[in-house]
């Protein structure tokens, strides 16, 4: 049991609009406010749709949601899930078993209007309890990547609630620790530059040849091995008074 925290939750439909469309799977995970996984079974269950039902939502579908369902498998799995009635009983009490109080827990996910919409239209006890707060992932990758460029996280994209969701928090935990800005660089100066044979964030400056090679090395690019490094001489630093480093740093 939590005062605070985030539901995590994934929903597969057969298309975008909550009003018109149909929901096929939901995925949950709860998390504490640091994404601390409170339970790592959390909760997942397709929506049962008699077999001539599925065939006639698998047909009106578009092609690349035809596609992805079929290749999780979940159009298959239709037929022997749960009523929805027992998935809003079981999610909601679930989501309960952890924040009794209503309103406590935001919603977390990506691009997470659409899930809201699916999770408010049929299986709206789990939406009442929910606080009107959301932790939208897409709203931190977006400007992740247009500010910080190079900063990606690379997904899966399997396309399964559980899967996706799952992705989600880890996605979260990465933009977490790599868009705080360390102490001592400010805002102004932390848009990275190369300049000759040194990339510079602020007063940190690295040599390109050598932070390549671990960037290689660990298969990320430049700018972001360059971002992580700073984060790490920023903790270092921490109780030094210097701040500039130059020449070659590696870790």
């Amino acid at each position: 049991m939590a005062d605070e925290g985030i539901v995590w939750l994934d929903v597969e439909t057969t298309g975008i609009d909550a009003n018109n469309e149909h929901l096929l799977e939901v995925g949950c995970i709860i998390t504490d406010l640091d994404l601390n996984i409170l339970d790592p079974e959390g909760y997942r269950a397709a929506v049962y749709y008699p077999e001539s039902i599925v065939e006639q939502l698998k047909t009106n579908a578009v092609p690349f949601v035809q596609e992805m369902h079929t290749k999780t498998g979940l159009w298959d799995e239709l037929p022997k899930g749960e009523l929805l009635s027992t998935i809003n009983d079981q999610l909601s009490a679930y989501v309960k078993g952890f924040f009794p109080d209503e309103r406590t827990a935001w919603l977390g996910g990506n691009s997470i209007v659409l899930d809201r919409n699916f999770i408010n239209r049929f299986i709206p006890k789990v939406g009442e309890h929910l606080h009107y707060r959301s932790v939208d992932v897409t709203s931190w990758a977006g400007p992740a990547q247009w500010w910080m460029k190079g900063l990606q996280y690379r997904k899966k994209t399997v396309h399964s609630a559980f899967s996706d969701i799952t992705e989600s928090i880890e996605e979260f935990k990465f933009l977490k620790d790599n868009m705080l800005i360390p102490k001592g660089i400010s805002s102004m100066d932390y848009k990275p530059k190369v300049e000759g044979d040194y990339v510079t964030i602020g007063d940190w400056s690295f040599n390109v040849n050598d932070e390549q090679e671990g960037a290689d090395h660990l298969g990320v690019s430049l700018i972001e091995y360059v971002e992580h490094n700073v984060r790490v001489f920023a903790e270092l630093a921490k109780t030094l008074k210097a701040t500039q480093i130059k020449g070659d740093v590696s870790e």
